[in-house]
């Protein structure tokens, strides 16, 4: 998904498998893109998270940039 945010799309193929279909795209700043199937654990396409999703890589690299206080409260 393409928006001024980020201004690249999402790749068009999942991460995890490399694979065609739908996805749940990273809001990360990242390009990665997921089957619904292939996250860990899998979701349903109607479980669509209602704020914004992170994959793994995005969300390590922001416990990463955290002050030791901060990921002790994690």
């Amino acid at each position: 998904m393409r928006n001024s945010q980020y201004p690249q799309a999402n790749n068009d193929y999942c991460d995890s498998c490399g694979g065609k279909g739908h996805f749940l795209c990273c809001e990360g700043g990242c390009l990665r893109s997921f089957h619904f199937g292939c996250l860990e654990p899998p979701l349903e396409i109607d479980e669509v998270p209602e704020e914004s999703w992170f994959c793994k890589a995005c969300r390590a690299k922001a416990v990463r940039s955290l002050s030791p206080t901060h990921v002790e409260r994690l």
